[in-house]
Parts: structure tokens; sequence; C-alpha cells
């Protein structure tokens, strides 16, 4: 059984994923090993081979080994076959990720004060954005707060932070959502850090994340968005393919992974959840033009 973490791998994914297969390796009797890439000639013996991004020539390795079972994990380009099943643990859309956000943000936040913090530069970080200002009109309209102050672009407020930003860029500009009373940001996954939360619950400001709930400041977190629990995938469908069963093709849709009840109620996460039905089945666009991330 063979592992394929390549340098620049998500660990996140790698260390759950080997520890998994090192208890699945001892109970099947089978030998185990961690590669950072798959050459043919390793391939004679190999019963069953689980890769992940970036690993490459996964296509041609599969129809050259019809006695090898394998399981590639986040890679959408590849589709089912005989011996191989594909799991998708992340979403291409993060335009959608950013739509959800926006939903969310104005459900709960009193006179539309919304923001969203994205990472400069950033293909996905621009889509998020788009996403997640249309989100934000979707849930309320025209948005108008009743109270000043006015913003001259109206909310949600939308500022960007700059790759390798310090602990003074961060707080200047967190300095501009109080400035405009954000109440609720959106913190795009590339800039999130303790650092930043920090800043965020001292400043007064809630913030919804595309990540695992911070260490600290949970009284200030509200939600995190992802995908389902992918080793939950993995394992559900080990025994098929410890059995030899491959051409499953599985996404683990947007959703809500934890919440803080206290401040998204079990009622408005409801109705968030209804909308992302929707958006999932196409009735909803976001608004979002794919070249945005994909860079057409």
């Amino acid at each position: 059984m063979i592992l394929v973490a390549p340098a620049g791998a998500d660990p996140t994914l790698v260390e759950p994923l080997q520890a998994f297969l090192d208890e699945k390796a001892i109970e099947a009797g089978l030998r185990f090993q961690v590669l950072p890439e798959l050459n043919p000639e390793e391939m004679d013996d190999a019963r069953i081979v689980v890769a992940l991004p970036p690993a490459s020539g996964l296509g041609e390795l599969v129809l050259a080994n019809p006695q090898t079972n394998f399981l590639a994990v986040n890679f959408p380009e590849l589709a089912p076959a005989t011996n191989l099943s594909v799991i998708n643990l992340t979403s291409q859309r993060p335009d959608q990720v950013g739509f959800l956000a926006g939903y969310t943000a104005a459900e709960i936040t009193p006179d539309w004060r919304a923001g969203i913090l994205t990472a400069a530069g950033s293909p996905e970080g621009e889509a998020m954005r788009q996403g997640f200002v249309n989100g934000v009109f979707y849930f309320c309209g025209l948005c108008r707060p009743v109270y000043p102050p006015f913003p001259m672009t109206g909310y949600p407020i939308t500022l960007q932070i700059p790759a390798g930003a310090g602990a003074a860029d961060q707080l200047a500009v967190i300095n501009q959502l109080s400035t405009w009373q954000v109440s609720t940001v959106f913190v795009d996954p590339a800039v999130a850090d303790e650092a930043l939360f920090d800043q965020l619950s001292q400043a007064g400001i809630n913030f919804i994340l595309a990540a695992p709930p911070p260490q600290g400041n949970r009284l200030s977190w509200i939600a995190s968005l992802g995908f389902g629990d992918g080793m939950q995938a993995v394992a559900e469908h080990w025994p098929a393919l410890l059995d030899g069963q491959g051409g499953v093709g599985l996404s683990l849709p947007l959703g809500f992974t934890e919440t803080n009840p206290d401040l998204l109620s079990p009622g408005r996460q409801h109705l968030a959840e209804e909308m992302l039905v929707d958006l999932h089945a196409g009735l909803i666009d976001t608004g979002v033009d794919p070249a945005v991330w994909q860079g057409q």
C-alpha cells in the first residue's frame, strides 16, 4: 500500500491519511510506505495507491496498472475508472464559498455592516470577494443602512491585505473596518492567522472562516465553512477499495463544518442551508465569471 504525498501536499490531509493507512495496512497484512512521487517501476507489487495533489502522471499510471486499485483525493480533473475512485474534498468554486459567507453575514449583521478581507492579487480571493458581495445582496437587496456612517461604496466593505502583511498592515485594515462600524467579516483563508483573529476580536468584530475554528477567540468566531469530513468519506470507501472495487466519484458539498450558536442561531443556519440546496442545484448563480479564478 502506497500513499503518494509530494512536496507541497496539504499537511492537513497527509497526516490523518498516513495514520489511517498505517493502521489499515497492519490490519490487512500489507506493507505500507509514503512516497513523494510514484514511478512505474515501483508499481509491480502495489495493491492500493492513495494519491494527493500535486502528484503528477496519475492518469497514465491508472491505465498502465489495472491490477492496482487507486484512490485520488482532490483531483477534480480525474474521472473515476474501473480501478480508480476519486474523492474531492475541496471546492473549485471560491465564488460559492464567498456567496455563502456573504449570505450568512447579511442575515446576522445589524444594519448590513458586513465586510470581507481577501489576499491582494489573488484570483481566488477576487472570486470570493465578488461572491461575498453578491451573497450579501442576494439576502438584503439594496442593503441600505438606517444609521450612519454611510460609506460611499455602501456595504459590504471589501478590503485587501497584501502578501506578507505584518501586524501593522493588519491593524490598518482593521481600523478601516472599525471606521465603518463593520461588525461581521469573512476572512479569506490566504490571510487568516491567529494574530489577525486577535486583532479582530479586540476590535469587537466577529468573523466567518473557510477554515477550522481558531485556537483562541472562539467568542468572536461565527462559523467555519468547508466540505464535510474528508477522512470519514475515505473510511467509508475503504472496504470497497480493499476489495478491489473502483469507479466511485464523490464530491463533498460546501456547507457549515462548525458553528457558534451564540452568533449564528440554528434558525438562521437552516435558512442559509436552504439557500445552499438551490446553489448546489444551479438554481442560484453567484454572478461571478469562472474566468476570475481560472485565469482564462
